[in-house]
């Protein structure tokens, strides 16, 4: 995968990623793995905030009826396609205002 996603640089996981796993990605792939860690002492629910800007970016772009199945044969195409929905989700919220 290190030759297919040459821009990646950091990986946000959660903690079932501390182990071996986590260990593994970062020396193959050199990877960083940034492992999201829940707030001390606090009650009740409370987002993380990393994982909930992922988790709210995903809802978004799921609304785009091209997303919504994995139709793309190739990895370039899906990528182009979210490529796509992001431009026109901020261009909406650009012309909206």
């Amino acid at each position: 995968m290190k030759g297919r996603l040459p821009r990646l640089k950091k990986i946000l996981v959660d903690q079932g990623y501390t182990g071996p796993i986590g260990e593994a990605v970062k020396n193959v792939c050199g990877w960083e793995v940034e492992v999201s860690q829940p707030e001390p002492k606090r009650k009740g629910f409370l987002p993380q905030f990393k994982r909930w800007i992922i988790e709210r970016t995903c809802g978004w772009l799921l609304h785009e009826r091209r997303l919504s199945k994995d139709y793309e044969q190739w990895a370039e195409s899906s990528e182009s396609m979210i490529y796509l929905a992001n431009i026109r989700l901020v261009l909406r919220r650009l012309t909206a205002a």
